[in-house]
């Protein structure tokens, strides 16, 4: 059995998950085609090898064109379910992404369809849920173990004030989820980021 192990001792993202799964092998190019194929261009995704504490790692950004439209919900519902996507992808992809919507909408008492990601720009949800939803399909992981989750310390300023950390939505998405703070400050974890382990860690320890 291939097992992926998450070390969460300095919180988690969707760009963190993602480019650590590069860095474990995950080939670039089978990603880079992925993506093409529900219209995110090599422009829009800049992956590059660097150095943090010491230790190399993958970084990854997107940059979405300036012709491109903000995604709303569902939009990016419509590209989670492409046809050109293997199905346990498809089927992931779109649960972390409702986990997300779902939450937000609680926070903020609005209908679902209406959630505006503020924080982050609907390619970025696109590339990272999506992305490590391949990614775990083409290592051929079969389990997902992660430590407890930092989440930092503190306050945050969203579109919506100062609130605490974690922010709201996500420490909805984190419910039944260990976490700790470790006593490091900021947002140590976004929505993404929680709402990927939610649904792909199938052991905490």
């Amino acid at each position: 059995m291939k097992i992926a192990y998450i070390e969460c001792f300095s919180g988690i993202s969707g760009d963190m998950f993602l480019g650590a799964l590069l860095h474990a092998g995950l080939d670039e190019r089978a990603l880079r085609e992925m993506l093409s194929n529900i219209g995110v261009t090599n422009e829009e995704l800049v992956i590059e090898p660097v150095v943090k504490k010491g230790v190399s790692a993958v970084s990854i950004e997107v940059l979405p064109a300036k012709a491109r439209h903000h995604l709303h919900v569902a939009d990016i519902r419509k590209l989670m379910t492409h046809e050109c996507l293997p199905e346990e992808v498809s089927k992931r992809a779109l649960h972390a992404f409702e986990l997300i919507i779902s939450a937000e909408s609680l926070i903020h008492n609005m209908p679902e369809e209406k959630v505006h990601l503020h924080e982050v720009s609907g390619l970025d949800t696109v590339v990272d849920i999506l992305g490590v939803m391949f990614g775990l399909h083409a290592l051929g992981i079969e389990k997902v173990v992660s430590t407890p989750v930092t989440v930092g310390s503190g306050t945050v300023t969203i579109a919506h004030g100062t609130v605490p950390v974690p922010a709201p939505a996500t420490m909805e998405i984190l419910k039944d989820v260990p976490i700790m703070s470790a006593g490091l400050p900021g947002e140590r974890v976004t929505p993404t980021g929680a709402a990927l382990l939610k649904t792909v860690v199938d052991a905490y320890g």
